[in-house]
């Protein structure tokens, strides 16, 4: 009986982190393009599209990563790694394709890391009223 129910909590935990990939994606999809309105129609500096995609993809993987661990009893900043560093890969290994020029620097195990960083930062800070209910 033990083993179905260990089962059952790797198998909601994987669920939870797929979904908070999938959340985690779909905002920094609306962010983005929010900020791709404003750089088109305000005579905002390209100079700040670098730093405002770091920041628009670690919000994304904290608000991601946060929803979907919350009602994780335990190993939750694992779980919230695995959102950030899988997001964080899959989005590299997204614009390599789209760009044609996939190389592994520096620059990307950072990227990487800020990823896996973001995803397990909230659960450090759980609070006792908790809303989100998903």
């Amino acid at each position: 009986m033990n083993e179905v129910k260990e089962k059952d909590e790797r198998l909601e935990a994987f669920l939870r982190v797929i979904k908070g990939i999938g959340i985690s994606v779909f905002l920094s999809f609306i962010f983005l393009l929010i900020y791709s309105v404003i750089l088109t129609y305000t005579n905002v500096n390209d100079t700040t599209i670098p730093v405002i995609v770091i920041v628009i993809n670690v919000i994304s993987i904290l608000i991601g990563s946060s929803i979907c661990t919350l009602k994780l009893n335990k190993n939750g900043i694992f779980n919230g790694m695995i959102i950030g560093g899988l997001y964080m890969i899959i989005l590299y290994l997204i614009s390599g394709v789209i760009h044609m020029n996939f190389s592994f620097t520096l620059y990307s195990i950072c990227f990487v890391l800020l990823g896996i960083i973001a995803g397990s930062i909230r659960r450090n800070y759980r609070s006792k009223y908790e809303i989100i209910n998903f």
